[in-house]
């Protein structure tokens, strides 16, 4: 909520989680290793499974569900953040898969939020679409910046 309003957090650690750099706001939004940036996106995930449950019921949202499974011992497969059915089409489900960014990261001081959270779109739609479209399931991203947009 205070990073909404522009305010300082209150409380925040001296050092960082996961890299042990010396924490500030905008390290704790850009570090890819600290438990921040996982815990924003998982809050996103589950605040989505939750409507989606109150919109098309508890039996139609699925959470973390694995597109392709792993072919060997150690490899990743793919997955998806939630699958709700009825979404687009009856009977149809669809792939949701959610990402959150700062636009406001030194990398994207010359890029517009708009082209910022295009571009993060277009990376989602590559990996997943054609999965996906393999398996008879839509595929939706959601990519929202780290203040709302």
């Amino acid at each position: 909520m205070a990073i909404r309003y522009a305010y300082e957090p209150l409380k925040m650690p001296t050092h960082c989680d996961g890299c042990g750099a010396a924490y500030s706001l905008d390290h704790a939004l850009n570090c890819g290793v600290g438990g921040l940036v996982i815990r924003r996106h998982n809050e996103v995930v589950d605040v989505l499974c939750d409507l989606s449950a109150k919109a098309w019921g508890e039996s139609a949202v699925r959470k973390e569900v694995m597109i392709v499974e792993p072919e060997e011992e150690g490899e990743k497969g793919v997955r998806t953040d939630m699958v709700v059915r009825g979404v687009w089409e009856r009977q149809k489900d669809v792939s949701f898969d959610v990402c959150v960014t700062n636009a406001g990261a030194p990398s994207y001081r010359k890029q517009s939020t708009a082209s910022i959270l295009k571009s993060k779109a277009k990376t989602k739609k590559a990996h997943h679409s054609r999965l996906c479209e393999d398996k008879s399931i839509h595929f939706t991203p959601l990519c929202v910046t780290v203040d709302g947009v």
